[in-house]
């Protein structure tokens, strides 16, 4: 049996965030760089290129057509957001997509909950009248990054933690406590340091099921929350449960998005999630 503190160690044996992700971080923390020299850095991988070209002109961002340069994409899309584009890539693709065959449900399921969860949070932003949204859709897809290390390093004992969680009727969070003594929350912000992700984006990984900080409330880990909530109503990918949740009405009220406004983010996001699950997962 697994234990918490091999889990932990697991995570300490990830490879870290690829090198044109840290390049990025250090070209914008410099006041002296140019968005021709962020395009350098992007543009000295090939893989990553093609990929921040598709989904610029992909219709998240409604600049279809639009977009046939690096320097085109940071332009209108800004360095924050391709930077966390290349760190959600890069952190999907450190794990295989290959079904487990211990598991009752595949990688890809959660993955794809994920990418609705990122999307969604964007569009709640959106509709709330944010306007820095380059944090939305990188959380919305790491928010769950713990189970996919359960997954993908203790899948025997996450198939027990999953049953006991649709045979005790029970969120996944509880029975991962009860089986693995520690929960996904936890796990994923320690892993989370482990990538230097920023503070903000951490804190949504630990809290993000209860939707403050400190119960405080907090823009980002609220819609968050709502978002998670909201792609499981709709039922995009698996949250590793059977389990959903009303949110606090507080959080509905804190976000400031009417039921006409709701009404477009849930028909844009039915709109551009095939899309935007097909560039991330192929």
């Amino acid at each position: 049996m697994i234990s918490a503190k091999n889990l932990i160690d697991k995570v300490q044996e990830l490879p870290t965030l690829p090198t044109i992700y840290t390049a990025l971080t250090e070209a914008m923390a410099n006041p002296r760089s140019t968005i021709n020299d962020i395009a350098n850095i992007i543009m000295s991988d090939k893989a990553s290129t093609l990929k921040v070209l598709k989904l610029a002109n992909s219709a998240m961002y409604g600049l279809s057509g639009r977009i046939d340069t690096v320097s085109k994409a940071i332009f209108y899309i800004g360095s924050e957001e391709i930077k966390n584009l290349i760190a959600a890539m890069s952190i999907i693709g450190m794990f295989s997509t290959q079904k487990k065959a211990t598991m009752p449900f595949s990688i890809v399921d959660m993955w794809k909950h994920s990418i609705a969860v990122g999307i969604i949070s964007r569009q709640l932003a959106e509709a709330s009248g944010i306007v820095n949204l380059e944090s939305y859709f990188i959380s919305g897809i790491v928010h769950d990054i713990g189970k996919v290390l359960f997954y993908e390093y203790a899948d025997v004992e996450y198939s027990a933690t999953h049953r006991y969680a649709i045979e005790n009727r029970v969120h996944i969070s509880e029975a991962e406590r009860e089986i693995l003594g520690i929960s996904h929350m936890v796990i994923g912000e320690v892993i989370s340091e482990k990538w230097k992700l920023p503070a903000t984006i951490r804190n949504v990984i630990r809290y993000h099921e209860v939707g403050t900080f400190n119960n405080a409330p907090d823009q980002l880990i609220g819609t968050v929350c709502l978002a998670n909530a909201t792609a499981r109503l709709l039922e995009l990918g698996y949250g590793c449960d059977d389990i959903v949740e009303t949110p606090n009405e507080e959080l509905w009220k804190s976000i400031s998005v009417s039921k006409n406004d709701m009404s477009a983010v849930l028909q844009k996001t039915i709109y551009i999630y095939e899309e935007t699950v097909k560039l991330l997962l192929s």
